[in-house]
């Protein structure tokens, strides 16, 4: 009986995902001057750390029960010149701290933000729990850098994690 009501209750999630997609709702997700639009809805942003952020969907769990996680891994440019990190130490920095990912990516995928053409890092990880990420180093126009993470639960729906990803990638913008 428990295993028939876990089947109900991630079908129903998934049907309810896919009326998110299927609506064409926008959801945006704003963190420290960046906007983001995502086809679902996501928890505000939560400190994780020095200017690190995390948004969860979905909205209302709570850290660890979430499907999917965005974080925000902010480098003043201060912190670049005392840390000293080049752009690939930045990134393992925060793929290592805020991911749990220690090894290099096995696999690169590029896409678009903000009309530039960025490679980030694809990986899996078991820390805490199964979790297929994406993650960027982005530059921003006041000279910041910006790791932007995308964790997915590996029983998450890969099609909606994607199409997460992707709208969230398109939408990217700064505020002026």
């Amino acid at each position: 009986m428990k295993n028939k009501n876990h089947v109900f209750l991630f079908l129903a999630i998934l049907f309810a995902s896919a009326g998110f997609l299927a609506a064409g709702n926008s959801y945006p997700v704003t963190v420290e001057g960046v906007t983001l639009q995502t086809p679902a809805p996501f928890s505000p942003s939560s400190s994780i750390g020095l200017d690190a952020y995390s948004c969860l969907y979905p909205a209302g769990a709570n850290p660890g029960g979430e499907e999917f996680e965005i974080t925000f891994v902010f480098f003043s440019t201060q912190m670049q010149s005392e840390t000293g990190f080049n752009t690939r130490e930045m990134h393992d920095y925060a793929r290592s701290t805020f991911l749990g990912l220690g090894r290099p990516a096995k696999e690169s995928k590029t896409r678009m933000f903000a009309g530039r053409e960025v490679k980030g890092d694809v990986d899996a990880t078991s820390i805490p729990r199964p979790a297929h990420c994406q993650s960027y180093l982005l530059s921003l126009a006041d000279g910041r850098k910006l790791a932007l993470a995308f964790k997915a639960s590996a029983a998450m729906d890969k099609a909606l994690a994607e199409t997460i990803i992707a709208a969230a990638a398109a939408s990217f913008a700064e505020k002026k």
